[in-house]
């Protein structure tokens, strides 16, 4: 009898060890997104739908089982692939992934300070609404000859 006893206490301490806690499933869950097709790939941990909420119970059942947060989430990529994965893994293209917009910004970044160097430093050649002293005496005497001519015009008339 106290064999009997004693089996079932000591059952009963692993089953609790390995006992699924809500923190748990939602620190699993949120490395995972949910797959529905109606949740806009939402993670794991947020989505309300009825299939996210299965995908949860999974992961507490698989916690209950003793699978640790790594075996629990290459499962979901070994059934599903990476596209589970809440962020891509860095290697391979998605490296890419992870890079492309650093050196989009640093290059936005240089052509951003060599326009502004540009700017500050050829300042009349890139104002194309300013006149020079030249120009507009060039435009004092047109004014004047189409004054003339068109007082011409008018006398003629």
């Amino acid at each position: 009898m106290s064999y009997s006893l004693s089996l079932t206490l000591l059952f009963s301490i692993v089953n609790n060890a390995f006992a699924a806690t809500s923190e748990h499933i939602k620190a699993i869950a949120e490395k995972l997104v949910c797959l529905c097709g109606t949740c806009n790939r939402e993670s794991l941990a947020t989505c309300l739908c009825n299939y996210g909420e299965s995908q949860r119970e999974r992961i507490g059942r698989s916690i209950d089982s003793g699978k640790n947060s790594n075996e629990i989430i290459e499962s979901f990529t070994a059934e599903f692939g990476p596209v589970v994965l809440a962020s891509p893994p860095a290697e391979g293209i998605n490296l890419l992934a992870w890079i492309a917009p650093i050196f989009a910004l640093l290059f936005g970044a240089l052509i951003l300070r060599l326009f502004l160097i540009r700017r500050i430093k050829y300042p009349a050649e890139n104002s194309h609404g300013t006149t020079s002293v030249k120009e507009n005496t060039l435009d004092d005497e047109r004014h004047k000859r189409l004054l003339n001519e068109l007082k011409q015009f008018e006398e003629s008339e």
